[in-house]
C-alpha cells in the first residue's frame, strides 16, 4: 500500500501570485519508519513540529534555534526524505496564468487533482497494486470543494482521502517542506530574484515531479519539469489537458509524458 502525503503553500491574491501543493508517495512500510525518524530528530531540537517558513525565517518555536542550526535540521529532514520517500511531486500555478472560468475548479481543487492523479500514473508505471491513501492538510479553505472534485472518482481506484493537522499526521510535515520549498522557487523563477536555494537543490537530487499549470478559461496546459537533471527526455513537456474524464484521462495523458523512477 502507498501513501501520499500532500500540503499546500502560497496564495495566488498574494504579491508574488504563486501557490502551490506538493508532497511525497510513500509506501506503507517506509511511512512508519520516516515517522519514527522524523519524530526522533524533532526530538533532538525540542520541537513539537516542522513548519518550514518559521524555520526559514527563525519564526515561533524556531526563534531559539541559531540559523546555523536550523540549516543543519532541515538537511536531516531532507536526508530522512531522500531515504523514505519514493517521489517527490509538486502542482504549481501562477496568478498570471491561471484565470479559470466560474464553473471551473478552484485553484486548490486543480492541484489537489494533479496530485492524485500523479500518484496513480507512478503505481501504474512501476506495476505497483493496493489501496493507496491521500493525506492532505486539513488548514485550506477550499478542502470541501476540493474533496468534492474528487471523491467520486476516488473510489474507482481503491483509493482513499483524508485531511489532518500536521501535527497528528506528522508526515505532512515533510510536505510542508517541499511546499514551501517550491513555491519559493517558483518564486525566484517569475521574479527572476535569486538562483535556488541549495537545500532546494540538494533535495531535488532524489526523484521528484513540478508540474506547472497554466489555464486559460476552459483550457488547460501542464508543463512537467522532472528532477534530477538525469532522468529528463527534455527539459520540460507541455501538453494540453481533456476537459473530460478528467481524472482517468488526465493519468493517461501524463503517463504518456513522465518516466517515473522505478523503486528497487
Amino acid at each position: 500500500m502507498y501513501r501520499g502525503y500532500f500540503d499546500e503553500s502560497g496564495d495566488l491574491e498574494a504579491a508574488d501570485k504563486i501557490f502551490c501543493v506538493a508532497g511525497y508517495y510513500v509506501e506503507a512500510a517506509n511511512a512508519e519508519r520516516m515517522d519514527a525518524e522524523w519524530l526522533k530528530v524533532l526530538n533532538e531540537y525540542g520541537l513539537p513540529h516542522f513548519h518550514m517558513v518559521d524555520c526559514a525565517h527563525g519564526n515561533e518555536e524556531f526563534k531559539r534555534i541559531e540559523k546555523e542550526e536550523r540549516s543543519e535540521l532541515v538537511i536531516k529532514l531532507i536526508k530522512i526524505i531522500k531515504d523514505y520517500t519514493s517521489h517527490g511531486f509538486a502542482a504549481i500555478a501562477s496568478g498570471d496564468h491561471f484565470v479559470a472560468e466560474k464553473d471551473r475548479p478552484d485553484v486548490y481543487s486543480e492541484c489537489v487533482e494533479l496530485c492524485i492523479s500523479a500518484l496513480q500514473v507512478f503505481l501504474l508505471s512501476n506495476r505497483l497494486e493496493g489501496e493507496t491513501v491521500y493525506f492532505f492538510e486539513t488548514g485550506h479553505k477550499s478542502r470541501g470543494d476540493a474533496y468534492n472534485h474528487v471523491a467520486r472518482r476516488i473510489g474507482e481506484l481503491s483509493s482513499s482521502i483524508a485531511f489532518g493537522m500536521k501535527d497528528q499526521v506528522r508526515l505532512l510535515q515533510a510536505a510542508d517542506l517541499l511546499a514551501w520549498q517550491t513555491a519559493k522557487y517558483a518564486k525566484d523563477i517569475y521574479g527572476q530574484k535569486r538562483p535556488p536555494r541549495k537545500d532546494f537543490m540538494s533535495l531535488l537530487e532524489h526523484p521528484h515531479t513540478l508540474a506547472f499549470l497554466t489555464v486559460k478559461g476552459s483550457e488547460k496546459q501542464i508543463a512537467f519539469e522532472d528532477w534530477p537533471l538525469s532522468r529528463r527526455g527534455v527539459t520540460t513537456i507541455l501538453v494540453e489537458a481533456p476537459r473530460r474524464g478528467r481524472l482517468q484521462s488526465g493519468m493517461r495523458l501524463a503517463a504518456k509524458c513522465l518516466s517515473f523512477q522505478s523503486i528497487s
